[in-house]
């Protein structure tokens, strides 16, 4: 699936691609080892907004947004339906937000 952002069409794998490579400039430049997303990471909308969600076996990892000039935006805080069950994501093996639809 493509998406027309600001004139130019892009595509989910670009989208996709894009944030995992945003995910690892992030956690390099805190220097962590970060976990790798999974193959069905993709884009979701929600309330009519488009999002970039990583995710792997543990859960989601981080939503980006697509703003509409087509530039991501990591979010510090996340829609109320994807929000992981601790402040700390990266602690718990499995997480019940991950297990539903993003923005049910």
């Amino acid at each position: 699936m493509s998406w027309n952002l600001n004139g130019a069409d892009v595509s989910e794998e670009e989208l996709v691609a894009r944030a995992t490579r945003a995910w690892f400039m992030t956690a390099r430049a805190k220097g962590y080892i970060p976990d790798i997303p999974a193959n069905y990471s993709g884009v979701e909308e929600c309330d009519n907004r488009l999002y970039v969600v990583l995710k792997n076996v543990n859960g989601m990892l981080a939503i980006y947004r697509i703003r509409n000039d087509g530039m991501l935006k990591a979010l510090k805080r996340w829609p109320k339906a994807a929000a992981p069950s601790t402040s700390r994501p990266w602690l718990t093996n499995r997480r019940r937000a991950s297990l539903r639809r993003f923005c049910s």
